[in-house]
């Protein structure tokens, strides 16, 4: 598309922009779109050689929920869905905060994707034993038994479980690489015709050791890979 884009560009190219504002529009999106792409190649790539870096601070994770919300908020409306948080626990986590929202921002744009405008998608921010425990569940189509499977797959695309908008397949591996990396679990149930629920689990902060705050001073902190 974007070399088709560009050539048809070149071939005006004594033209005002202006009278090629739509084929300008479209180039633009095709390069942010690849731009994304490339960007979760990376992540993906370094968290398979564990060299995958967090800035890890010591937060709570409903600040983070409630800023991906308010964020995403226009788009849920652009597309007639309602976009809610619940959130009242406090929950205490050393995380990446770029990183965990980037981690709701796919989860949470990859469910608006499959719900049908009137629909809802609803994050949930709770505490449960020793874990935090974010939810994304949405009231869409929902996934078969035999997409769900290979949900996390990289570059899998299903019509009821992948992106139907040029996505690469790549957003949900993506996720559940940068959960693991921070030590916790990415766990995707469905049902079909009623919709889907993505729960990140990552660990409760205890007191913290002296290493932990010194960890908070460097700011750096590289991963290995958790195990399936």
């Amino acid at each position: 598309m974007l070399r088709s884009a560009t050539d048809l560009l070149a071939r005006h190219a004594d033209e005002p922009l202006s009278r090629n504002a739509e084929l300008l529009e479209d180039v633009r999106a095709e390069i942010s779109r690849l731009e994304h792409i490339a960007a979760e190649l990376l992540t993906l790539a370094r968290s398979d050689t564990a060299r995958l870096e967090l800035a890890v601070a010591e937060m709570d994770l409903r600040a983070v929920a409630a800023e991906t919300v308010r964020r995403l908020t226009p788009l849920a409306t652009a597309g007639g869905v309602r976009l809610i948080l619940d959130s009242t626990d406090q929950l205490r986590v050393e995380v990446d905060p770029d990183r965990v929202e980037q981690i709701l921002t796919i989860l949470i744009d990859n469910a608006l994707k499959h719900t049908p405008s009137g629909g809802q998608v609803t994050l949930t921010a709770r505490r449960h034993g020793g874990d935090a425990l974010l939810t994304v569940q949405d009231t869409g189509e929902g996934i078969a038994p035999e997409d769900l499977d290979r949900i996390f797959d990289r570059f899998y695309r299903a019509d009821r479980a992948r992106s139907r908008d040029g996505g690469a397949g790549l957003g949900l591996a993506t996720a559940k690489a940068l959960v693991e990396a921070h030590g916790g679990r990415l766990v995707m149930e469905s049902q079909q015709g009623r919709g889907t629920t993505a729960t990140v689990v990552l660990k409760l902060m205890s007191t913290p050791s002296l290493a932990a705050r010194a960890t908070h001073l460097a700011g750096r902190q590289s991963h290995q890979p958790a195990r399936e």
